[in-house]
């Protein structure tokens, strides 16, 4: 990866923005917006990086409120951190629902592996619609608490690290993930190692059309871009168009079943505003729209 040459297509890319550090390039062809050079310590997936400065005592409550009376009642936590910064996975069991949905329309069950599980809700609610989960958590307070609360099978380290089994999964999922990792291209040929033939992958992402949108609109002079993008430690590195998730996949070997938008989450963003964002967004239909924060791609080992 060099400046000026996009990592995925090799297509030319120039400055979107300029920091002390580093700079955001965006690819001209593909239009990958991506950090370049890497700042020291930027990488999102580093043991003991995801509950330090976040409160254990938020997720122990919700993961209560999931064992004792299902997903539904951990929406009951919006006023907490977690579910206003959009990080308690079990608060969102509308888009992990969704997600399921479409992952079972090609895999009903089997054995399920989670990177970046987290707190263990996508591993919870993937439990009940009859999968074998197992997770891989890099940060050791998270993996415990999903340990102890989930009662799940979780390897807390990084991807590249865990001890699965090539040839052994039947589905893995990269939610929330992707745009932390310094190699992801790397990420997606040790996903395709370790899925069985025609197992599915399935990855979720901030759209890019979505964040140009956003950009535009609040910060059109690029003032505070790092604010705006996460860029910060433990945050994104690279933002993905519908095509450079396509050009990436087929490089690693797959091949890509479709990409589409994901929902506003009541639980996050608010019943009646995610209620007005869906009916203009349009989720599942069609291509990522630009008023779309999030979208997912489905791609199956040939």
């Amino acid at each position: 990866m060099g400046e000026g040459r996009c990592f995925i297509c090799g297509g030319v890319s120039r400055i979107f923005w300029k920091g002390d550090e580093a700079a955001l390039h965006d690819c001209r062809s593909c239009r990958l917006l991506y950090i370049w050079p890497r700042p020291p310590g930027l990488s999102g997936l580093m043991p003991g990086g995801s509950l330090r400065s976040r409160s254990g005592a938020a997720c122990s409550r919700a993961f209560r409120l999931c064992r004792s009376g299902g997903l539904r009642e951990a929406h009951s936590l919006d006023t907490s951190k977690y579910v206003r910064d959009g990080h308690l996975h079990v608060a969102k069991s509308g888009v992990y629902g969704r997600i399921l949905d479409r992952i079972q329309v090609h895999k009903r069950g089997g054995s399920l592996l989670d990177v970046g599980s987290h707190v263990g809700g996508f591993l919870l609610l993937a439990r009940e619609r009859g999968f074998k989960v197992t997770g891989v958590e890099p940060s050791l307070p998270t993996a415990r608490l999903a340990r102890r609360y989930g009662r799940f099978k979780i390897w807390s380290t990084t991807f590249d690290r865990a001890p699965v089994k090539s040839g052994s999964v039947d589905v893995l999922t990269l939610l929330d993930v992707i745009e932390h990792l310094d190699d992801p291209i790397g990420a997606l040929n040790r996903a395709g190692r370790l899925l069985r033939k025609h197992g599915i992958l399935a990855i979720k992402t901030p759209s890019l059309a979505y964040t140009r949108l956003k950009l535009a609109i609040l910060d059109p002079l690029r003032r505070n871009v790092p604010r705006w993008l996460y860029l910060e430690p433990g945050g994104h590195l690279q933002y993905f168009s519908p095509r450079a998730l396509q050009k990436m996949l087929n490089r690693a070997g797959f091949e890509v079943m479709g990409v589409e938008s994901l929902p506003y989450e009541p639980a996050v963003d608010g019943r009646w505003r995610s209620r007005v964002l869906n009916a203009l967004a349009r989720p599942g239909h069609g291509r990522p729209s630009p008023l779309a924060r999030d979208m997912l791609c489905l791609a199956v080992r040939p």
